[in-house]
């Protein structure tokens, strides 16, 4: 299973993984993995080199590849996940004694919550199908939508459908209204200005009242000067007394 392109949500952070190890420190473990990472890097007489296969500790040789499972990057929170196998890794360096501990290794019963991890390849491929599977729908409905906003559903109103709909059918500028699935949707823009002068932004919403009566209001997106000096009557839009 490739664990890249956004496949890495379902997986556990390598810092978890690590803590389900008994006495580890967490901490000295990533920095101890950095350290071991390093080692895949080579610089001899000026020729930069990426090795295949390190000896990282007590004669256990680990390939590149497989060490890469140990720190895969979230593309969304670039946080370090670690695989099933990458999981299996682990526990071989743990029981190689590559991690500094707090105390006595465990026994095995004391690891189990990440053997079971280490065993789950399959069960974790699975419900990455599924997520995207579930993605594409979700993308192909809003394409649809996009192009025919008369067929937005109630429970399918969102700021950011809304706001989409609306620039595809050129509704810019300050104050706009446009008929989505039959309810009238508003969007407002204000500017503000920071207390220099020199920057602006922008706070955007959208409102309308649904099928059923309800109204509704959404922030799309709220500007950081707001609540400046520059923009508040009661300070006297941050000019001297």
């Amino acid at each position: 299973m490739d664990w890249s392109r956004g496949n890495s949500a379902v997986l556990l952070k390598t810092t978890d993984a690590l803590k389900l190890l008994p006495n580890v420190k967490p901490r000295l473990a990533m920095q101890r993995l950095s350290e071991a990472n390093n080692m895949y890097f080579s610089c001899d007489e000026n020729e930069f080199r990426i090795l295949e296969e390190v000896d990282i500790c007590a004669g256990l040789s680990v390939t590149r590849e497989a060490f890469n499972e140990l720190i895969i990057s979230d593309e969304y929170t670039g946080s370090k996940k670690v695989s099933p196998r990458g999981a299996s890794l682990l526990l071989k360096l743990y029981d190689a004694d590559f991690f500094e501990l707090k105390g006595c290794k465990d026994t095995f019963e004391g690891t189990e919550v990440l053997r079971q991890y280490a065993e789950s390849e399959e069960k974790l491929a699975a419900k990455v199908e599924k997520l995207n599977h579930l993605k594409k729908e979700r993308s192909e409905r809003e394409a649809y939508l996009i192009a025919n906003p008369g067929h937005v559903l109630d429970h399918e109103f969102t700021p950011s459908l809304l706001n989409t709909i609306m620039y595809r059918n050129g509704k810019i500028g300050s104050h706009t209204e446009m008929v989505i699935g039959g309810v009238t949707v508003t969007k407002d823009v204000s500017a503000f200005a920071s207390n220099s002068g020199k920057s602006r932004s922008n706070t955007v919403i959208l409102s309308w009242t649904d099928n059923s009566g309800k109204q509704h209001k959404e922030i799309l997106t709220q500007s950081s000067y707001a609540s400046n000096r520059r923009n508040d009557a009661e300070r006297n839009w941050g000019l001297p007394e």
